[in-house]
């Protein structure tokens, strides 16, 4: 595409991508911030697609994965996408590349849906610490 041509990846551009996802991205992820030690990293604070689906698997299988092959298919920039499945915040590093599939820890998150209905049996803990059913194991050439 005649992106790449126009904004190579550079530094540079990884911040300037960092800054106007800011702009363009709020209505969907929520509030969130460039990181001042590294302005290719981009805090969001609350992701509410997570908060209001609360589904690991929609997470990664309809935003994370999605946006990073987007990011490094049409744009030329990579893109690693770490959602934190505790706080339901989200970093965004651009000019990063993701972990393979079987290192990343997304792919290793228990169902949120199983944690939060059991969360209250064995002193708090989440009974169920198996990964979430709708993450299916991707080989390395699907993304």
């Amino acid at each position: 595409p005649l992106i790449r041509l126009l904004f190579p990846p550079t530094r540079w551009v990884n911040e300037l991508l960092c800054a106007h996802a800011i702009l363009f991205a709020g209505w969907l992820v929520g509030p969130s911030s460039q990181d001042p030690h590294q302005p290719n990293k981009l805090n969001v604070r609350k992701c509410r697609y997570l908060e209001a689906t609360g589904c690991t698997g929609l997470c990664v299988n309809m935003c994370k994965l999605p946006t990073q092959e987007f990011f490094k298919s049409e744009m030329g920039i990579p893109l690693n996408m770490k959602p934190d499945f505790e706080n339901f915040s989200c970093e965004m590093i651009f000019g990063e590349e993701p972990p393979p599939l079987h290192l990343d820890p997304a792919f290793k998150t228990p169902c949120l849906l199983n944690k939060i209905n059991t969360s209250t049996l064995r002193n708090g803990s989440a009974v169920n610490e198996i990964p979430c059913k709708q993450l299916p194991l991707f080989s390395e050439k699907h993304f």
